[in-house]
């Protein structure tokens, strides 16, 4: 599986989207998306761009690879059953 680090960001940024979306995020589900960030050795300038994406829509839009949908779906599930509820 081979995706560009831009989407990888652009996953993430989806993934912590969603996350927040009800405006609190479960303690599970919050420690494995930090645990994402961890291992993807996010930078702090890469989690500021993350942060002014404001539009679901073209973060989604930027997803070319069919790796990197594959992925997203992955991790949003990863995260989704973090706290036993899907």
């Amino acid at each position: 599986m081979s995706i560009s680090r831009d989407e990888l960001i652009n996953i993430l940024s989806v993934v912590s989207f969603l996350g927040h979306y009800e405006r609190e995020m479960h303690a599970a589900e919050k420690k494995v998306l930090m645990a994402m960030f961890k291992v993807a050795s996010v930078t702090h300038e890469e989690h500021e761009k993350m942060k002014s994406n404001h539009s679901l829509d073209g973060m989604l839009n930027q997803l070319q690879s069919d790796d990197a949908k594959h992925t997203l779906v992955e991790l949003m599930a990863l995260v989704a059953g973090a706290d036993g509820v899907l």
